[in-house]
């Protein structure tokens, strides 16, 4: 049928439809075939799909396709269209179809337009456009191969014209046979390409010539390496298919049971399960996987290598690699077809439903439906005792899934490495569908095949002892200690071999099975003198009175004979490589991604922002969050202007050696907390009635009531402010943290957990982590202090103080409101109190996942759409510490490098890098006999110390913390760098402060030095312009830096002058102008942006910490935001002044009106240049100006000018309505221009 539909050019390797005219690419012949034009059946397509795949000379993809630039004949099955072909330059081949895409083509690529300007051409020019349009291009019969992407261009047919036109016969001769020799090297490169090379013996790539895979895997086809190890299509038919896709679920489930197994054992258990060494002693036990879910992905690697086996095991078509299974290995292989087999079978042909089922009706489907509920009921009452049986329970098909993998690990290598069955599937492993795979990406793998190895092996040791149900039934019950555990040791002293399992290994009995091309190590084939040993014999039988083997024999026996270094075996390959494989991974670099344009725009990846913009996202965001708690869970607008008791900072303690069950710093009797934080909330919905609108419900007049819908919207703020305090916290903190380490973040004492993770130190909130990723490996804890800048902590402390206790209640209070009504809350089983990212009330649990949801939710609405993961801002934020911040404070990139310095700290002459006053108290440490590490964890250590750090640790990490938050601007960064100046003497500066203040003396010494007249004649493109009145005056007083400068100017006078032309010739600072009317916002904004001077209006949400020129009204100039925004840019350098316009309007007088008007004079706390403009300040008003701005005539630099116009006069004259303008009748008003206007009543 294939034929009927595709035709099969040869000579070009394409297939051409028959009915579509066109060529389709083989990898889209099955959407080809169930569009609109065949609309064919799934069974249909895919046996097309299929026969069409065993055609030869097809290009599969464009590497392998080479179309011809003209076409000597046409291609018969394709139609022929009339076009055009450019002749503006002889190398161009370029064929439109029409004039108009011609017109295109020659003003895109060649710059040229037969009507270069617009509007009506004269005939002249007319004709002599047309006769160049003529000379540019020729018409000519093309065809199109594709309909879309690569090869959909137009390709030209030779003609008879078009070749007298092109050319002599001899060079389209040459051009066929150049074509040919192209053809002919694609051809032989696409032949190389398909399959692996060996390679030679000067390419310099360790980790290939470590693993020897391009020599094992030459001249294989690298896709069908890929392909053979893939999952299996669900709605796959093959038989074979379906037993290897059984294979795969079953190697699935035997891993997720053996883990569950490991759970259930001791710890010397698995602490024998996890030794490298025969010799070794091991402190770290054998850990499972931290969620069952988590053992699907690490599982993957053992399936793919049992599908390499199923797909060459059986006859395939692919040169596949040589391997050899041991006589087990083949044993052991055959039971598991066999099971796979039948199982694929049943599920091919699913059991035929019962015909008289269609005949019930439906009161006796209902009657059924009644008897299996109660079945059911009954069952699950039964199945709830042996629930946890069936999870440790394996099938037929199981078991025997397990018997074959331990048997992959069960062999010695003699003399090849490729000799061994496992070691030639971690080859083909080795190959991904990009390439190599390379030390960094394949030692990971290595790792789950090892741990999940390890579980199989304890696995398989407990079902070989002959009490194994009995050891799972009394785990499973809870019983720590049962009969089996009882022994002596001296009873077990008889270490004979024996075994009660697996007898089918000893026939040779199995399917048989024959092939054109026979598989790689045929399953029938008998046992050879040559066959790959096997390290010891499983399950097999002795003289019968020999007493079994227990399970720690068992497991000490597999341990000893292929699970450890020196046997030989497998798992040594694995363990070798691994090593080797992190040596070179740790001695390599990665591929940079980050790049500096102009020193301060930071390019990663795709991404690229200003730190101005990092500044103002930080700060938008720790902006909205506050909103947030402020407005929606601590009700500021609807207290009646009462502010949330303020947090005392200066006399807030903690006790961090307090380990009692729900304890933490608001609980330290020693703060004196201005009210009760449980109940405040509560107390405020008992006397503001703002509160009581919101919550209660006034329907129930029986019994009041809380509004359930007000608790649900006041619960879902409280998931949203947790949502962006998260990001806050791992944004501002120093060092970003991994996802498991915050979410591991705890505000009380727990019981298993023990100490919690949110500190008080000093006035300032800390986060200590002990949790880290590697820690289920490990079981080692890493202390990590985070220290929160005021404006963060605040938020936290506000949160667990006021706003936790009323949600907890708040939530306890819907549910028994729903336990009343008939409709019970599920159990929420992800809801952990203790956390602060605990579940959400509505059971949306916090994850990893989760957190990279947010962290990209927020980045994208604060960086113009650009969303950060977690690994690209870990790696932004490391990039940025080293090019701004310290070396002593700046981020660490890994964790080895923290290791690698707590190992050199401990030592203590050690001549590592340090501060003169590190050098001082190292030295003083040394003097009384002992090492600054000791000293720190031994010696003097304080009362309130800590456990599991240092004060010099705890001192480091504070610094690079505070160091992260001046940097990012934090007012009360500058607060604390004053203080502890104060007491440990001046520190030394950030090499970004360095560059801030030698940026504002630059651009200080070049608005000094600069000739304004010029400056302003080049600004605005004008050489004859000239200063006007005051001007120049005004504007050399704002380039000495004098402070207040009010300038009085009439209207059009340029007034704005005065900021916009020192803002264009010094860029690099920040103008702030304060503008209180809409109109000259817009404006001034326009005007800005026509001179190229970055002007940009004020968002809390968005601060423009980057702009040249912020434009704010009165209002929002005196917000805590705001201010906020004012103190950053000073503490950056970037404030350069403040421009008051309009500044008469601080004289304003109503209450009712704009009061901010008035206290505009705040701004004068910046301590920057101030500039006052306005048209309209009278001299009597002069010192009530002075008075609001808080400065005296002294201190003022006052230009002023004359203001009034007294050839501009309006003369209002009422008439009646049509209107009308009327004479005027006084002789000296007959130059006046009227205005008519007029009102009806």
């Amino acid at each position: 049928m294939e034929h009927q539909l595709f035709i099969h050019c040869e000579s070009y390797l394409i297939i051409i439809c028959r009915r579509c005219k066109h060529a389709v690419w083989p990898t889209e012949i099955e959407r080809h075939l169930k569009g609109k034009a065949h609309q064919l059946k799934h069974a249909v397509v895919q046996q097309i799909k299929e026969n069409i795949e065993q055609w030869d000379n097809v290009a599969r993809d464009t590497t392998q396709l080479t179309l011809p630039t003209i076409l000597n004949e046409p291609i018969p099955e394709l139609p022929i269209h009339d076009g055009y072909r450019c002749q503006r330059d002889p190398q161009c081949q370029y064929v439109a179809g029409n004039m108009n895409t011609m017109r295109k083509h020659w003003q895109n690529k060649h710059s040229w337009s037969p009507y270069p300007s617009r509007g009506r051409t004269a005939p002249q020019k007319r004709t002599a456009a047309q006769d160049e349009v003529d000379r540019s291009c020729q018409k000519v019969q093309f065809q199109q191969i594709f309909a879309s992407r690569k090869g959909s261009h137009y390709i030209q047919i030779q003609t008879k014209e078009t070749t007298e036109h092109t050319g002599t016969q001899d060079q389209n001769r040459a051009s066929q046979a150049i074509d040919e020799l192209e053809r002919f090297y694609q051809e032989q490169q696409r032949q190389t390409s398909n399959v692996i090379q060996a390679g030679e013996h000067d390419e310099a790539n360790p980790w290939l010539r470590r693993t020897r895979w391009p020599v094992y895997l030459t001249n294989i086809a690298p896709n069908d390496l890929v392909n053979c190890v893939q999952r299996p299509e669900d709605d796959t038919t093959c038989p074979d298919e379906l037993a290897a896709r059984a294979i795969w679920e079953a190697m699935g489930q035997v891993a997720r049971t053996s883990q569950r197994v490991i759970t259930r054992l001791g710890h010397f258990v698995r602490i024998e399960a996890i030794r490298t060494e025969r010799h070794q002693t091991r402190h770290t036990p054998l850990q499972a996987y931290m969620d069952e879910e988590s053992i699907a992905e690490h599982v993957r690697p053992w399936q793919q290598m049992l599908m390499f086996f199923a797909r060459t095991q059986v006859e395939h078509e692919w040169t596949s690699p040589q391997y050899r299974f041991t006589p087990r290995q083949r044993k052991t292989w055959r039971v598991l077809w066999q099971v796979a087999t039948t199982e694929g079978a049943d599920q091919r042909h699913p059991i035929s439903p019962d015909p008289m089922d269609e005949q019930m009706t439906e009161e006796e489907e209902e009657e059924e439906e009644e008897e299996e509920e109660e079945e059911e009921e009954e069952k699950r009452q039964r199945d709830t005792q042996s629930e946890e049986e069936d999870k440790f329970k394996l099938t037929k098909m199981q078991m025997a899934c397990l018997d074959f993998c331990i048997e992959l690990l069960n062999q010695r290598v003699q003399v090849e490495d490729y000799e061994c069955a496992l070691v030639d599937a971690l080859a083909v492993l080795g190959r991904g569908e990009y390439g190599w795979c390379d030390a960094e990406s394949y030692p990971p793998m290595l790792s789950r095949i090892i741990k999940v190895a390890r579980f199989m092996v304890v696995h398989k040791a407990l079902r070989l002892d002959a009490n194994a149900s009995d050891m799972l039934a009394r785990n499973q019950a809870s019983q720590m200690v049962g009969e089996w555990a009882v022994v002596s040791p001296m009873e077990e002293a008889d270490y004979t071999f024996t075994g009660n399992q697996n007898e089918g290994y000893e026939s040779d009995s199995g399917r048989t099975s024959a092939s054109s091309n026979p598989p790689s190590s045929p399953p029938t084939s008998s046992p050879r003198s040559d066959d790959p040993p096997a390290m010891i014999s499983i399950g097999g039988s002795t003289s019968n009175n020999r007493k079994q083997r227990s399970f720690q024999e068992w497991l000490e026996l597999f341990m000893e004979a292929f699970m450890v270094r020196g046997t030989h075996s497998p798992m040594q390959w694995m363990l070798d490589l691994r090593t080797y494989g992190l040596k070179v991974h740790y001695s390599n670099t990665t591929p940079g991604h980050v790049g500096w344009m102009g020193g301060d725009e930071l390019l990663y990846k795709d991404m690229h922002f200003t730190m101005g913009d990092f500044r103002g996202f930080t700060h938008g965001l720790v902006g909205a969050t506050r909103r947030i708690l402020r407005e929606e869970l601590l009700f500021e607008n609807e207290l009646n202007g009462q502010q949330p008791p303020a947090i005392p900072w200066s006399t807030m303690r903690d006790d961090p050696t307090q380990g009692g069950t729900g304890w933490n710093f608001l609980k330290d009797s020693r703060t004196r907390w201005p009210v009760d934080g449980a109940q405040w909330l509560m107390q405020q919905m008992r006397i503001q009635p703002g509160m009581q609108r919101r919550f209660i419900q006034r329907e129930h007049s029986d019994r009041p009531r809380l509004a359930i819908k007000a608790i649900n919207a006041y619960l879902r703020w409280v998931v949203r402010f947790r949502e962006k305090l998260s990001v806050a916290v791992h944004v501002t903190a120093g060092q970003p943290a991994r996802a498991p380490e915050l979410l591991s973040v705890r505000h009380i004492n727990t019981e298993n957990g023990g100490h919690r993770n949110i500190f008080i130190e000093d006035g300032m909130v800390v986060f200590v982590t002990r949790y880290h990723k590697g820690f289920h490996a490990s079981n080692d804890i890493k202390v990590i202090h985070r220290y929160l800048p005021r404006e963060v902590g605040e938020l936290v402390v506000w949160y667990l103080w006021l706003v936790l206790p009323f949600a907890q209640r708040l939530q306890e209070y819907r549910r028994r409101i729903r336990e009343e009504e008939g409709n019970p809350e599920e159990e929420n089983a992800n809801q952990r109190g203790a956390y602060m990212w605990g579940g959400d009330p509505d059971g949306r649990a916090w994850t990893s996942e989760r957190f990279r949801e947010v962290l990209k939710r927020e980045t994208r609405i604060g960086l113009h759409g650009q969303g950060l993961n977690l690994a690209a801002y870990r790696n932004i934020a490391i990039a940025i510490s080293r090019q701004f911040m310290r070396p002593s404070s700046a981020f660490k990139n890994n964790s080895q490098q923290e290791e690698e310095e707590q190992v050199a700290g401990s030592n203590g002459d050690e001549d590592e890098p340090m501060d003169p006053e590190e050098w001082l108290g190292r030295i003083t440490d040394m003097q009384a006999a002992h090492t600054s590490h000791v000293a720190g964890m031994v010696y003097a250590r304080g009362i309130t110390e800590q456990a599991g750090t240092t004060h010099r640790r705890r001192e480091m990490f504070r610094l690079s913390s505070t160091d992260w938050h001046r940097f990012l601007g934090f007012e009360s960064a500058t607060t604390e760098k004053t203080t502890r100046d104060a007491v440990l003497g001046k520190r030394k500066r950030a090499p970004w402060e360095t560059e801030a203040e030698e940026g504002r003396m630059e651009r200080r010494f070049q608005l000094q030095q600069t000739d304004m007249e010029a400056e302003l004649q080049r600004m605005m493109g004008d050489k004859a312009l000239k200063f006007r009145g005051v001007q120049a005056a005004a504007i050399r007083a704002i380039q000495d830096g004098e402070s207040p400068v009010v300038a009085i100017m009439p209207t059009g006078g340029g007034k704005s002058m005065m900021f916009m032309l020192p803002a264009w010739v010094a860029p690099g600072g920040t103008t702030v102008v304060v503008v209180p009317l809409v109109a000259l916002r817009g404006d001034m904004q326009r005007r800005c942006e026509e001179l190229g001077i970055s002007c940009v209006e004020w968002e809390s949400r968005r601060p423009p910490d980057e702009a040249s020129m912020v434009l704010v009204t009165p209002e929002s100039a005196l917000s805590e935001d705001f201010i906020t925004f004012l103190n950053r840019q000073r503490l950056n350098h970037r404030l350069d002044r403040i421009v008051i316009d309009e500044c008469h309007t601080v004289l304003n007088d109503q209450v009712n009106f704009r009061p901010q008007m008035q206290q505009l004079g705040k701004l004068m706390a910046a301590k920057t240049q101030m500039v006052l403009l306005t048209a309209t300040l009278p001299p009597g008003e002069e010192e009530k100006l002075w008075s609001r701005m808080h400065c005296t005539r002294a201190d003022i630099s006052l230009f002023r000018a004359r203001t009034c116009r007294p050839i501009q006069q309006v003369g209002v004259e009422w008439t009646s309505i049509p209107f009308r303008v009327r004479k005027p009748t006084n002789q000296s008003r007959a130059d006046w221009t009227y205005i008519p206007f007029g009102f009806r009543r």
